[in-house]
């Protein structure tokens, strides 16, 4: 049986695969051309397009022009005349070859690389990357990088030299801020993000090739910016231990005298007292002797360079009042050396012995020391006169009293029936 005698339904199937030939064929053509360019591929699908488009135009032209009874133009009419089955075996000949050649060029693409797949691939890099001739002709670009230059220039980058020139001289948008420039530049784009553009040269085919690359560098240029201020800051430090050490002699100096002060000012107090209270009742010749050697031995001490050795604070008071005749009678634990309680405490026996020498004319203080509910007690009390009225707090007694406080500490003083000095310090400032 002919072609051109067989049913309708039939012709029209076979024109059908020629049709979906003809179109398999142009994708094949594209995808040959445009992904792996092999030359087997591309002759193989344009061959299969040609074949298929004559197919198409030679059974169709030739069975409407038969079917309606005008003179059939002889290629066509040949065609239509050839038996069904060759008309089959070549519809499926072209489609297999359409099919082959399309496959064929797209497994080829996933398994070889293509310039498409250098494209792909360049455009999933998170950094820009841009490939230029010396006269700007860009041969490749990756849309990071063509992004970036729309957002510093306003323009798509079709010139590679005249967009290098523009951010190495800071010619950039208003929104975008040149943070350095030269052959490393250094853009800070809106939002925050900082990018560093680098160009490096190429000789590609006796051609020189420049490749710019964009970077970001936004968290780098940060720390380097904390850096920057620690360094300042270290400067600034620096400066003040130069000082320091400028005026560490100076400062010695100062400190030493004003201990040799604070010395005299103690031992000249101590010595002064003792010599009041002697000096209230007659001396013999014996106890005058005393006293002379006491001052004597305080103005020797006074000449001499050699240091002392620092005593036990309560020890010193102890010597005090034993110069002065009074007894001091020490009950509890005593405090850590250098500690708030202990300062407190030195500094209240101190004022205590003064006014039982010079107000009371009592032989003996009594000192005792607690710690009870969270809190440590200091009571003092003497064995002297009775105070005659409610004690009004002097220069000693209101100094005292403020330190005390400052510390959140309380001082109660009781002038019935005897003197009593009472302070509370919370427990922690005994430690």
């Amino acid at each position: 049986m002919r072609f051109i005698d067989a049913p309708f339904y039939v012709k029209q199937m076979i024109v059908v695969s020629f049709i979906s030939t003809f179109v398999l064929a142009i994708i094949g053509l594209f995808a040959s051309v445009r992904l792996c360019k092999k030359r087997r591929y591309i002759v193989l699908t344009a061959v299969t397009f040609a074949l298929s488009f004559l197919s198409i135009f030679l059974t169709m032209c030739g069975s409407y022009l038969y079917r309606v009874g005008k003179s059939v133009f002889e290629p066509s009419l040949t065609i239509i005349s050839l038996p069904l089955w060759l008309h089959c075996v070549v519809a499926v000949a072209e489609l297999a070859l359409a099919v082959y050649g399309l496959v064929g060029a797209v497994l080829w693409n996933k398994k070889h690389i293509s310039p498409v797949s250098i494209k792909e691939s360049a455009d999933s890099l998170p950094a820009g990357i841009c490939f230029y001739e010396q006269s700007g002709l860009v041969r490749l670009i990756n849309t990071e990088m063509n992004r970036l230059c729309v957002l510093a220039t306003g323009k798509a980058l079709l010139d590679g030299a005249s967009f290098w020139r523009k951010i190495s001289q800071g010619e950039i948008e208003e929104n975008c801020l040149p943070l350095q420039t030269g052959e490393n530049p250094i853009v800070e784009y809106e939002g925050g993000k900082v990018v560093s553009f680098k160009r490096y040269s190429h000789e590609i085919d006796s051609k020189t090739v420049y490749e710019i690359v964009a970077a970001n560098v936004t968290e780098q240029y940060r720390l380097t910016k904390e850096l920057e201020q620690k360094l300042d800051e270290l400067k600034a430090v620096n400066k003040r231990l130069v000082e320091y050490g400028d005026n560490v002699v100076l400062l010695t100096k100062e400190k030493e005298l004003l201990a040799a002060k604070i010395r005299i000012h103690d031992d000249m107090g101590k010595l002064l007292l003792a010599t009041k209270r002697r000096l209230a009742e007659p001396l013999d010749k014996t106890e005058q002797k005393q006293m002379i050697c006491f001052w004597q031995a305080e103005i020797a001490a006074l000449k001499s360079t050699r240091p002392r050795i620092k005593k036990d604070n309560l020890q010193v008071i102890k010597d005090a009042a034993k110069l002065v005749g009074v007894t001091v009678e020490f009950c509890g634990k005593q405090p850590k050396a250098d500690t708030v309680s202990e300062k407190i405490l030195i500094a209240a026996m101190h004022e205590c012995l003064t006014n039982t020498v010079s107000h009371a004319n009592g032989k003996t203080m009594t000192v005792t020391v607690s710690e009870k509910n969270g809190k440590y007690t200091i009571e003092i009390t003497n064995d002297g006169e009775k105070p005659k009225g409610e004690i009004i707090e002097g220069g000693g007694l209101s100094g005292l009293r403020l330190l005390v406080e400052r510390e959140n500490g309380k001082m109660v003083i009781h002038s019935a029936p005897q003197f009593e000095l009472i302070i509370e310090l919370p427990q922690g400032e005994s430690l």
